[in-house]
């Protein structure tokens, strides 16, 4: 998923949080106005307000969130595509170096680095489709059997459900999910007649689509090259905080025999702002 449909998607559930506080507040409030009210009631009319206006200030603030991602998104490409502009007019390398630290400040404006744009040919775009589709695929695998038998274990002692009963269910979870995650990596690297990557700072820039890998939110934990079979990877590993803790990602685009060259270029401008890195 890119960063513009991740956007969209926070101001959706922004919207959908304030109608819930509004009509969880249209529950509480009628209460205030009863003189006698039950110890049931209070309750009620506590629970129901202070629900509300939390929901309203997580809908604003995801609203806000989205917004703010949006703003930022669109100046960081535009300057990429300034960059991009004055490179080709001055017919340079689009390998450029500042020796700046990484930004994480997805609101601060800065110029970017363009540490490396490498146009792919259909077979090259299409050999990193199947690679990583095959990796997701085998990655699901075992988020499948682990959801399984923990959901199994989950289901059958804490709420009764029977061993296959409790399999089941937690298997079609675990299925769903690993689809989901092909579904959208496959939708970020959707062919087109022109295929390319821009590596930046803090985005990987795939045909066009804004690919976060370092801001407020997402951290690059690490970055290193690869060999599958013969060909040469770059997995990014993303890091970010969820509910239940520290989670992460990693991320593999394929380098083309044509720009192999480059690979450790990318990895040392990495390396200088402070990510961990390794050939």
């Amino acid at each position: 998923m890119d960063q513009k449909q991740s956007n969209s998607i926070n101001k959706v559930i922004g919207c959908v949080f304030i109608l819930f506080g509004f009509a969880i507040l249209c529950i509480g409030v009628p209460f205030i106005f009863i003189d006698k009210r039950s110890e049931f009631e209070n309750t009620i009319m506590a629970l129901s307000i202070i629900s509300g206006v939390l929901m309203l200030i997580g809908g604003y603030q995801n609203i806000a969130k989205g917004k703010q991602k949006d703003k930022a998104v669109g100046q960081y490409e535009k300057q990429v595509e300034d960059i991009l502009k004055t490179v080709q007019a001055e017919a340079k390398s689009t390998i450029l170096y500042v020796n700046k630290p990484l930004e994480t400040e997805a609101s601060e404006i800065y110029k970017p680095d363009i540490i490396a744009k490498w146009n792919y040919t259909i077979d090259e775009w299409k050999l990193m489709t199947k690679e990583e589709t095959t990796r997701r695929l085998k990655e699901g695998i075992w988020v499948t059997l682990g959801i399984a038998g923990l959901g199994t274990w989950v289901l059958s002692a804490a709420r009764g459900a029977s061993i296959l009963t409790g399999f089941m269910i937690s298997a079609t979870v675990g299925v769903f999910l690993s689809f989901l995650k092909v579904l959208i990596s496959n939708n970020l690297f959707k062919l087109r007649k022109t295929n390319s990557i821009i590596i930046t700072t803090n985005a990987l820039i795939i045909n066009g689509k804004f690919k976060t890998i370092n801001d407020n939110d997402i951290k690059l934990e690490y970055i290193k090259s690869l060999k599958v079979k013969e060909d040469n990877f770059i997995e990014f590993s993303l890091q970010w905080l969820t509910r239940g803790g520290v989670t992460n990602d990693q991320f593999r685009i394929y380098v083309p025999l044509l720009y192999e060259n480059e690979i450790q270029k990318v990895l040392d401008y990495y390396r200088d702002k402070g990510v961990r890195t390794w050939d």
